[in-house]
Order: C-alpha cells, then sequence, then structure tokens
C-alpha cells in the first residue's frame, strides 16, 4: 500500500458494535430535539447541509482522545481505533438531520399522507413503507407506548433497501479503491482534517506542543467565531453580530433581496457567507476552487447577457431564493440555458461517462482478475491491500443491484422503470462522491434532475389517470431521495468507504478491517435510527419535537413528490440541447485537463458553479476566499506553510467548530426539556 506500512490489528468489535448502537439509535432523537433548523449546525452527525461535513466523525475521533488521556484508555486506544471511529461517523452521518433518513422531509411526509391523503396514500405507497393511519396519528400525539408490531414491516422495508445500497455502493468503492486512493490520490479535503487530528492528538508530547500554535489558533478562531451564532439560536435577546436573523438560510447563505442593489445581477440570488465551507475548500485543489469562481463569473455574465436581450423577464423582482425556486422561468429550468438541466443532466452523464472512458483500462483488468483471465500472481499483486478480491467485490456489487431491482419491483414497478431506478441513483451518487473527494462537498444534489432518464422510458407528461408506478418511479424515490443519495443516505457505502480507505491509506490501517467496520455501521444505522426516531415519536409526540413539528399534517404527494412539479423536471420540454451541451462539456473538460497538466480548466468547477444547490447557496463566494488565502499562503510561503500553518489552522477552526456543536447541542437539547 502506497504511503504507510499496513499495520494488522484485531478490531476492537465490543466497544465498536456499542459505539454504533448507542450512537445510531441516539443521534435521531438529539437532532429532533433541537430547535426547527438547528440540526444543520448542531447535530452530532453531520453539519452543513448539502456540503455533508462529517461532523459526527470529527467528534467521534475527538472524544476517543479526550477519553485517551485517562490512563486506563490510554494503550487501549490506538491510531487504527481512531480510523475506525471516524469510519463509523462519515458512514452513518445520514441520520441524524433533517436531510437524511429518518428525520428527513419526505420519509415524514410520506408518513403523514396515511392521515392527509389516506385514499391516495394507500393507492400509491405500498402497505410496507408506512403503517396504517391510526397508527401515523397515535405518531403525531405521542405519549403513548408504541406499536412496534404495526411498525416492524416499514422498519423492515426501509432499513433494507438503505443496507443494500449500502453493500451496493461499498462494493464499488472496494472495485476502485486501489485506483483512487493508492494511484490517484483523490484528496478527500474533510478525511485530511481527520487526519491531521488524529496526528497531533497522537503525538507523544504536552497536550500544548502535541497540538502546536497554528492549530490552537484555528481552534479559538472556530469556537470564537461559532459562538455568537449559538447563542442566536439559544436566546433571542442576543445581538445578531453576523445579521444571521436577516435573509439568512439555514445552510448560512445571504439570499439577495429585490430592494438590494445586487438584485439587478440575475446570477446573484445568494451569497455564501459562514466559514466553513472555506476552511474546508481550502483543502482542496486550487484548480477546482479557481474554476469554481471563474464559471460562476461567467455563467453571470451570459446570464445577464440573455436576461438583457428578452429572457428571464421578471426575475429581478424575486427575492434570492425565488429566482431557482419558484416556478420554469428560473435560472434553474428558464431558456436559454436550463443550467440546472446542462450541470445536473448532463455534466453529471458526461462526467460518469468520461471518467470510465478515461479508466477503462483499470476497470478492465479488474474484471479479468475477477473471471480468473490474469496470471494468479498478477491477482495477488492487484489485490494484496485490497478490502476483498476483485470476484466478491463484482458479484456483491451485481447480487446487491438485483436485489435493489426486485425490492421495487416488489413495490409495485415494473422491470425496467426499476432497472432505471437504480441505475440513475449510481449515477448521480457516484459523481457526487466524485466531487465530495475532490472538493469536499456532496454535489450533486439533483432534487430536479434525476427525472431526465426515467422520463425516457415514460414520456414527458405523466399518466392519467396517475399510477402507482409512476409516482414512486419518477416522483417518489428517483426525483428525490435516490439521486440525493450521499446526503438521504443511500449513498453511505460511498461517503463511508472511500473516504475511511483514504484515512486508512493516511494512517496505515488495514483497509480488510475498515471495510468490515464501515459495512457493519452502514447495514445497522438504518434499523436503529428509524427504531429511535419512531420510539421519541410516540413517546413525545412528532408535533412536538421542534426539528420536525412544522411537518406535522405535511404531504408527500403534495410536496417532493408532486407530480405537476415532477412532469416539469428537469425543465419544460425541450431540455435535450442543454444535455448535450454539459455532456459535452463534461467530457471535454476531463479528457483535455487529464491530457495536458498545464490546462487551467477542468469540470468539477463548471459544475459546481451551475449546479442546483451551488447556485441556490451562492456557494462561488468561498471558494473564491479559499482560492485567494491558498494562493497567498503558497506564494508567500511555500508548500511548507501549507503544511505547517495552512492546514493546521483549517483543521483547528472545523475542531473548534465541532466543539461548539457538541456543547450548543446539548444546550439546545436541554431547552426541549427545561425551556429557557
Amino acid at each position: 500500500m502506497a504511503g504507510r506500512e499496513v499495520k494488522v490489528e484485531k478490531v476492537p468489535w465490543i466497544p465498536l458494535l456499542l459505539v454504533m448502537v448507542v450512537y445510531c439509535f441516539f443521534a435521531p432523537i438529539w437532532g429532533l430535539m433541537l430547535p426547527s433548523g438547528a440540526t444543520v449546525w448542531y447535530g452530532i452527525t453531520r453539519s452543513a447541509c448539502h456540503m455533508i461535513l462529517i461532523t459526527g466523525a470529527y467528534l467521534l475521533v475527538m472524544l476517543a482522545l479526550g477519553l485517551r488521556s485517562v490512563k486506563p484508555f490510554r494503550d487501549r486506544i490506538s491510531v487504527a481505533t481512531l480510523t475506525y471511529l471516524y469510519a463509523i461517523g462519515a458512514s452513518v452521518g445520514y441520520i441524524g438531520v433533517t436531510d437524511g433518513f429518518p428525520i428527513v422531509d419526505w420519509y415524514i411526509p410520506m408518513l403523514s399522507d396515511r392521515v392527509v391523503y389516506p385514499e391516495l396514500s394507500q393507492r400509491f405507497w405500498p402497505e410496507f413503507w408506512a403503517p396504517p393511519k391510526d397508527t401515523i396519528e397515535q405518531m403525531l400525539s405521542g405519549v403513548v407506548a408504541t406499536p412496534w408490531g404495526e411498525w416492524i414491516p416499514s422498519i423492515l422495508w426501509w432499513g433494507t433497501v438503505f443496507a443494500v445500497f449500502a453493500i451496493c455502493t461499498m462494493s464499488v468503492a472496494n472495485i476502485l479503491r486501489r485506483t483512487w486512493i493508492d494511484v490517484e490520490k483523490v484528496p478527500f479535503p474533510q478525511t485530511l482534517v481527520a487526519h491531521e487530528i488524529i496526528t497531533r492528538g497522537m503525538a507523544e508530547k504536552p497536550l500544548k506542543d502535541r497540538l502546536g500554535l497554528p492549530f490552537l489558533v484555528g481552534l479559538s478562531i472556530g469556537i470564537v467565531f461559532e459562538f455568537p451564532l449559538f447563542m442566536t439560536y439559544a436566546f433571542p435577546w442576543f445581538p445578531d453580530i453576523y445579521g444571521w436573523r436577516v435573509n439568512t438560510c439555514g445552510t448560512g447563505n445571504y439570499w439577495v433581496p429585490t430592494s438590494s442593489p445586487l438584485a439587478s445581477i440575475v446570477f446573484f440570488g445568494a451569497l455564501q457567507k459562514h466559514p466553513i465551507y472555506l476552511a474546508v475548500f481550502y483543502l482542496a485543489p486550487l484548480s477546482i476552487s479557481f474554476n469554481v469562481w471563474f464559471w460562476s463569473l461567467v455563467a453571470t455574465v451570459l446570464t445577464q447577457a440573455a436576461y438583457i436581450m428578452g429572457y428571464y423577464t421578471g426575475i429581478t423582482s424575486v427575492d434570492g431564493c425565488g429566482r431557482y425556486w419558484c416556478g420554469t422561468n428560473t435560472i434553474w429550468k428558464g431558456e436559454p440555458f436550463k443550467w440546472n438541466v446542462m450541470s445536473d443532466v448532463g455534466m453529471v452523464l458526461g462526467m460518469f461517462v468520461i471518467y470510465f472512458v478515461l479508466n477503462r483500462g483499470y476497470v478492465i483488468e479488474t474484471l479479468r482478475a475477477a473471471l480468473g483471465m490474469l496470471p494468479s500472481e498478477r491477482v495477488r499483486d492487484m489485490e494484496k491491500d485490497e478490502p476483498t478480491t476483485y470476484r466478491t467485490a463484482y458479484a456483491t456489487f451485481l447480487i446487491s443491484f438485483v436485489i435493489l431491482c426486485v425490492l421495487m419491483m416488489f413495490s409495485g414497478v415494473s422491470v425496467i422503470p426499476a432497472f432505471l431506478m437504480i441505475i440513475t441513483g449510481l449515477i448521480w451518487m457516484f459523481v457526487a462522491i466524485r466531487v465530495f473527494g475532490l472538493a469536499g462537498l456532496g454535489f450533486p444534489t439533483a432534487g430536479h434532475a434525476g427525472t431526465a432518464v426515467m422520463k425516457l422510458y415514460f414520456g414527458e407528461a405523466a399518466p392519467e389517470p396517475m399510477t402507482r408506478e409512476w409516482m414512486i418511479s419518477v416522483s417518489g424515490l428517483t426525483r428525490y431521495p435516490f439521486c440525493q443519495g450521499l446526503t438521504k443516505g443511500f449513498g453511505a457505502g460511498f461517503v463511508g468507504g472511500f473516504s475511511s480507505y483514504r484515512l486508512a491509506s493516511l494512517t496505515g490501517t488495514n483497509p480488510k478491517n475498515v471495510y468490515k467496520v464501515v459495512l457493519v455501521a452502514t447495514i445497522l444505522a438504518p434499523f436503529l435510527a428509524n427504531v429511535g426516531f419512531i420510539w421519541a415519536c410516540n413517546t413525545w409526540g412528532l408535533t412536538r419535537l421542534p426539528t420536525i413539528s412544522g411537518w406535522a399534517g405535511t404531504s408527500y404527494i403534495d410536496g417532493w413528490a408532486n407530480a405537476t412539479d415532477a412532469a416539469t423536471d428537469p425543465a419544460p420540454a425541450p431540455w435535450l440541447p442543454q444535455v448535450a451541451t454539459g455532456f459535452i462539456a463534461a467530457a471535454l473538460l476531463s479528457y483535455i485537463h487529464s491530457r495536458f497538466v498545464w490546462f487551467p480548466f477542468e469540470p468539477i468547477g463548471l459544475f459546481i458553479a451551475t449546479e442546483e444547490w451551488g447556485t441556490l447557496t451562492g456557494i462561488w463566494t468561498m471558494f473564491l476566499a479559499a482560492w485567494a488565502l491558498k494562493v497567498l499562503t503558497l506564494r508567500i510561503g511555500g508548500s511548507k506553510a501549507y503544511e505547517e500553518y495552512g492546514i493546521p489552522i483549517m483543521a483547528g477552526f472545523i475542531a473548534g467548530f465541532v466543539i461548539v456543536a457538541l456543547v450548543g447541542g446539548a444546550t439546545l437539547d436541554w431547552k426541549f426539556f427545561f425551556p429557557y
């Protein structure tokens, strides 16, 4: 294995299983008791919405390092143990935030459909997706014993779907681990933070010397910056120092009101202002940061020119978020660019296809190894550091893929749509983990793009009368949860697998052991989290739990699965020209950038600049700031300054953020029981 010698060490299964069970059961409950919107920043699993900041992974590592200072635990907590804890946190991060199962804005409204639209709910959602109306009504009001018998089919169904998806995505991670981690060395910026924390925490020096001045400076800045934000959540009387209560979305971006001078710039609907994004993007390659802000400016100029020519009529009279969300005459869906179609459909498909074209030699070689078509010595050399054999990896992928198709068919979807659903989800999740590994955030979000593939089979118009097959395969699962699989949880095997293998390569931990830990965690998580969620709702009542009380009485049929809205996704026809444009742009930029090192443009930056959530949150501002800081660091002090000052400061800032998230979240949860 490249980098460090791999140490073979027994996995401490008993304490790790205890951590998994307690963490996966209580993390959703922790999130449920937080004030509305606070899980984005004060949950104990993940933060910053679609950036997928793996707070829980850092938290488990930092708590273990703290425990290691107690003498009886000092020799029991090794670097490998910290790597396993990171793997757990990275793998199951979706369970405790309102963007991930089960406390998520598609699952809870789908349950509520049993009450809001009982007849339509029975018609569209299978009986094993959600229990009967009476059981949901009891859940809404709470303060009763949980009728577990009514919930078992739903728990088993959703747990199985998530677990099989985890096995499927982990299989892909196992096939590609060697090329991503050992050969290409995909950076995984968020994993670099964990490695910095582990390296400093395990050093045999006094605490102050272990952490070092740059890390302590970053830690202090993180705590000092985050504390006033926490206070604005906890105490209404606390001064709004950062203007957090004014025109600010939950992700931390400022949305531009029509009264602002910036409102005349069509593409500027939002500007990101939370520095946690900057800290992560600083660790990403400069080429990506440059391309994000560069292409954002290009898109701004092009969109403004189109507005002057008569497109986007009236859009400057719409506040920031509405320029993306509301209607079809929007930045996402409006002529002439239909940016969401170009990026979240065309570029996603282009990056997916060109990746396998450019890396076809590696894939073919692993296939030949799996089929026994290579000399045994070559196969042993290829597989010596792999978590599983290639034969096992391909077999588990194919078996899990077939099982997922069967599960969809069992819900009332015929074979071709079932196949397209799983393929679509895997394509979008694959590109998302690629972006996560290179840039540090989980794009594409693609809530309005995944239907494009399904329309190849169903056509543009929704059927009349509406069918269960269309509602499930187009509106219900593909449109939203599957194509946002990294955030919603279906892509847990990608996040846990790839990022944990990256950390294992840096710490010298056996990837076979890491694979086992990730596999067990991703299988257990959806079952335990759903059980914890159901128990909490029946104990206190869904309507009394602050994070989700606003979803009581909402509908999935009328919400994210709305057939009328889905029929206009990814945009009103025609949209194939924009798909072709995005596909060609991604393929050409990928090919040229891979062949010529000097070529400054690459597809990831263009994609983020025009992607659904990238435009909605104005993420380019943080990429610009990160790029400027990193350029200054390298030009003033070179790579030595970057490694000795830049990385520790940013890692320390993120560690400070995690500390405030833990203490602040605990304080806000305390407020649930003892209001103040």
